[in-house]
């Protein structure tokens, strides 16, 4: 019977990935000869609307969960890659505040990196099909661990508090520092404030601080009140930081908190979903009103609070938001302008620096040569002379042209593999670290992958070793233990 079932399974997926190849086919040779004037990024737009939606229902269909990291990396995709295009053709929103890409770029250069970055989806959710059809997400076997399973969250305890106590120092400095440039500066205070090398110790340190919160989230999971209160804890502490103006990675930490909560600790009920639903418009509101406010010092926004909340409230809160993330189109498009006319092709040379980028920069505050190598939305930026992000199309092209999308076959591949592998791993321990990553996996849309690789051996080797040390004098001290008490009864029989 498990048989036919996983045979039923298997043919599911491989009809799924059938017609998925088949609608990558016909899209593409629809595009190849697609007329680049008049009503062609209208035309275009459907069309990704469309593929959209079909990866979407396809990754529910073999997943079985609407909030598994694929999920959730599909829709940051479409909204930080097709949403300003999907405002403007669906909803004629235009917002002056906002830098709006689609005004920067001709009509021809948007068309054609939306079409990049549609074939990059395809290929995308090609690489996942690939996955979930060749049996790679099979249940994955636990060891037992060598303590008991009581045990392991006693050292996940330790653990967790040990990562809190050597961040905490840097994650208050970070938080204050950054408080007093909102308060004098605005959000260009925050985000001119780029630091890299010896200068930028306090941030990497402060990474540390969000491991820990989960860590403790988690290890003290059956005591729900002490989670509870850590989980608070963590929302309040960067929820508060999303109001200096720093939305974006902050906002992925917060909803990672959640939805850590959400699947390990206690499952939120559909009553708390539907009023947090409700409550999303008016917090959007605030998101806004966040928007308009950060430009200005903190002494100015608070005196005219009333004035900025009204014209928060004017505008519609979640297209406002939806613009500005859907910013990422705009470094896609500079690179099909640049690449190859101005700027080479890098023919992955960048991915290759972001591996060495996992040697420690020992330079006082200026980025080593990985770094200049690696980052391609700063080699973009410097060129045109805007700063505007970043773009995982963008750095995936400037490597390999309009074949970018068979690159993003693997990286299809490897998000599978971890929507998969989060859900059935056992050890709560590989839990923290999988969860904890969840920010720097979302992030990528509108940033790159290049800081990938220093992000899981920064994140990860530390925590490893903390984790490891920890649990060999814990076993010490249940040892010495277990000694002491056979002592006691030898003597006692004696």
């Amino acid at each position: 019977m498990k048989y036919d079932t996983k045979r039923v399974k298997n043919n599911k997926l491989l009809v799924l990935m059938i017609i998925h190849i088949i609608l990558f086919v016909f899209v593409s040779f629809i595009l190849t000869n697609l007329d680049l004037q008049g009503n062609s990024l209208l035309f275009t737009y459907f069309i990704s609307i469309i593929v959209f939606i079909w990866c979407f229902l396809t990754a529910y269909i073999f997943e079985k969960k609407l909030g598994s990291p694929y999920v959730m990396y599909l829709i940051m995709y479409f909204i930080c890659l097709f949403g300003q295009l999907t405002l403007r053709v669906v909803f004629h929103y235009d917002n002056p505040r906002i830098l709006e890409m689609i005004d920067y770029y001709s009509s021809s250069i948007i068309i054609k990196a939306t079409i990049l970055s549609l074939y990059c989806l395809m290929g995308m959710h090609l690489g996942v099909l690939v996955y979930y059809l060749f049996g790679f997400s099979r249940n994955f076997a636990q060891k037992r661990n060598n303590v008991y399973d009581n045990d392991i969250y006693n050292i996940l305890r330790y653990m967790g508090w040990l990562l809190v106590i050597i961040s905490i120092k840097s994650s208050l400095s970070l938080f204050y520092n950054n408080f007093i440039l909102a308060s004098i500066r605005g959000y260009i205070g925050v985000y001119s404030n780029v630091r890299y090398g010896l200068e930028s110790v306090d941030e990497k340190i402060a990474q540390y601080f969000f491991i820990g919160l989960i860590t403790l989230m988690i290890a003290y999971k059956e005591q729900i009140s002490i989670s509870k209160t850590i989980f608070i804890f963590g929302m309040i502490f960067y929820g508060l930081q999303i109001f200096w103006g720093a939305r974006g990675f902050l906002l992925l930490q917060v909803i990672t908190l959640i939805w850590v909560w959400h699947n390990f600790i206690k499952p939120i009920s559909k009553r708390v979903f539907l009023f947090g639903i409700i409550l999303f418009y008016p917090i959007s509101s605030i998101l806004v009103l966040i928007r308009l406010v950060r430009e200005f010092p903190l002494t100015e926004w608070v005196s005219n609070i009333s004035f900025f909340f009204i014209e928060a409230v004017k505008e519609n809160p979640i297209l406002s938001i939806i613009t500005e993330l859907g910013t990422a189109i705009g470094p896609t498009a500079a690179a099909i302008c640049l690449i190859p006319y101005i700027l080479p092709y890098g023919k992955g040379i960048s991915y290759l620096y972001s591996i060495f980028m996992i040697v420690p920069n020992f330079n006082v505050n200026s980025p080593n040569q990985a770094m200049l190598k690696a980052n391609v939305p700063m080699i973009i930026s410097d060129i045109v002379g805007v700063r505007f992000g970043g773009s995982i199309i963008e750095e995936a092209f400037y490597n390999f042209g309009w074949l970018s999308w068979m690159f993003f076959i693997g990286i299809g591949f490897l998000i599978a593999f971890f929507s998969s592998y989060i859900y059935k791993i056992k050890n709560p321990f590989v839990s923290v670290l999988l969860y904890s990553f969840i920010p720097n996996l979302l992030w990528t849309v509108r940033n790159a992958y290049y800081p990938i690789p220093r992000e899981i051996l920064y994140n990860i080797i530390f925590p490893l070793i903390a984790y490891y040390i920890i649990k060999k004098f814990y076993q010490d001290k249940l040892s010495y233990r277990y000694n002491i008490k056979v002592q006691k009864k030898v003597k006692t029989c004696q």
